[in-house]
């Protein structure tokens, strides 16, 4: 069963080139889809960043065996009164995390605000290992578990986002942890970001207002271990199970999505309402004009035994003599070592018949009679 990656783009042109605006995305069944494009739509029309002149809405089909389902991060907060005060505080996390480098990294924080993604900085010898420096890497394919259908909303829950995009980073291969500051303007939160600590949330990194954001992946490997890492981030699908709504909320529904089977559950309940469900009928007989069917003895009416052969003893006898001299099976394609006598003899027969030069054999669903012929005519 199909699912669709739904991603929203949206910027401005401004004196200095195209800004961005807002950007979401979704993993969303195929009847969820219009209602979310609406909802980000009317976000993309409606931001604190100004009105998007270019709005790019993409859709492609996902199937389930290509999503990795991992699980949210834990989740804690460190209230601050200033940004001074939470940049502090991701220093002291990086610390934890054996960064002693930590205000090295920060100072790499001001050339993020222009990026289209993020910066993939080498934690080590601060390199950037971007591509296209100016693009950045863009953490895509990812979303919540939901319950379907999912709630469609036109605002946007910067917490739950976060976490989820956040979630997906440190699990990429080679990624120590992830720093963030929204570049939304009414919102000054942000996070550090690491299996081992799991999503800090900061209350305050800049002012009010202020139209400053952008994030660091931390990297740790060579450059084939980036490539490696840019792979998982820009193209791996992920689902991430048990995100909380808002910092002190319990997560969503852990009903896992996708979750084909409880719709198919219902379209089979629907096939069984509307006398649509196909079962399997067992004959203990053989194919003939009256067959044995749950102990009874019926009438057959849907057999492609038409002509009555399938079980003539003429046709029962050659194939007898058939499977004594050549076996059960022809071990192979008739391209390859599966042309018996049997087929040749056939061939020519049908030949004779129809007037031509020679004639070929297909396979088809209405052979049961059509096959056995040869044994009539030899």
């Amino acid at each position: 069963m199909s699912l669709y990656s739904l991603k929203m783009r949206a910027s401005k042109h401004t004196a200095n080139g195209d800004e961005h605006v807002s950007g979401a995305e979704k993993i969303l069944y195929r009847e969820e889809l219009p209602d979310n494009m609406s909802a980000l739509l009317e976000r993309a029309l409606h931001h604190a960043k100004g009105r998007a002149d270019f709005i790019n809405l993409k859709i492609e089909s996902i199937q389930p065996q290509e999503i990795e389902t991992i699980d949210a991060l834990s989740v804690s907060s460190v209230a601050v009164e200033t940004p001074a005060q939470g940049q502090q505080a991701i220093l002291t996390y990086l610390a934890q995390l054996g960064i002693s480098n930590g205000p090295d990294i920060m100072e790499q924080f001001q050339d993020t605000y222009a990026m289209r993604g993020a910066m993939l900085l080498n934690v080590d010898t601060l390199e950037r290992m971007e591509p296209d420096p100016a693009r950045g890497i863009r953490a895509t394919y990812m979303d919540g578990a939901h319950t379907h259908p999912r709630p469609v909303s036109e605002d946007k829950n910067h917490f739950q986002e976060a976490i989820i995009l956040a979630s997906k980073v440190v699990h990429a291969p080679h990624i120590l942890a992830e720093i963030c500051m929204s570049d939304d303007p009414d919102y000054v939160t942000g996070y550090v970001a690491a299996k081992s600590i799991g999503y800090v949330r900061i209350t305050k990194l800049k002012e009010m207002g202020c139209p400053d954001g952008g994030r660091i992946f931390l990297f740790r490997g060579s450059r084939k271990d980036a490539a490696e890492t840019i792979r998982y981030l820009e193209h791996q699908r992920v689902i991430v199970r048990h995100a909380a709504a808002t910092p002190d909320g319990q997560p969503v529904s852990p009903a896992a999505m996708p979750d084909p089977y409880a719709r198919l559950t219902t379209a089979l309940d629907t096939r069984r309402e509307q006398h649509l469900y196909r079962t399997l009928t067992e004959l203990s007989s053989a194919q003939c004009a009256h067959v044995t069917c749950a102990g009874r003895d019926m009438l057959m009416l849907a057999s492609n035994n038409y002509l009555g052969l399938a079980n003539h003893p003429a046709l029962k006898q050659a194939a007898q003599q058939a499977i004594d001299t050549y076996g059960c099976s022809s071990g192979g394609s008739r391209l390859t070592t599966g042309t018996l006598p049997l087929h040749t003899q056939l061939e020519s027969a049908l030949a004779r018949f129809k007037g031509t030069e020679a004639a070929l054999l297909f396979n088809t669903g209405y052979c049961a009679n059509v096959g056995i012929l040869s044994a009539l005519w030899q």
